[in-house]
């Protein structure tokens, strides 16, 4: 298996030997699974120590936005990734 990225992320390629792609299969799971319960812990403790109203206030308003911003995301990564043609510049400023 034979993974090409962009030149402009500056990463070649990455090849993988058809072995070492179920070794692969089984971290990406297990990572997915150790996050996936770390998120519902944390929401377990969340629901024990703030009370209802305000969770419930703080849920909808993080899923709303959650929503919304994954909605754009698709879109603000197509105006980053394309050649600059003047339409966008993104510039990172230092104080």
């Amino acid at each position: 298996m034979v993974i090409f990225v962009s030149k402009r992320t500056k990463v070649q390629s990455v090849s993988v030997q058809t072995d070492q792609v179920l070794v692969i299969l089984i971290m990406v799971t297990i990572s997915k699974a150790v996050i996936s319960g770390a998120f519902v812990g944390i929401y377990v403790i969340t629901a024990e120590i703030y009370p209802s109203e305000m969770r419930t206030a703080a849920i909808s308003c993080l899923n709303s936005s959650g929503k919304i911003l994954g909605t754009l995301t698709p879109f603000i990564a197509h105006l980053v990734t394309r050649p600059f043609r003047g339409q966008l510049c993104i510039k990172a400023q230092y104080f």
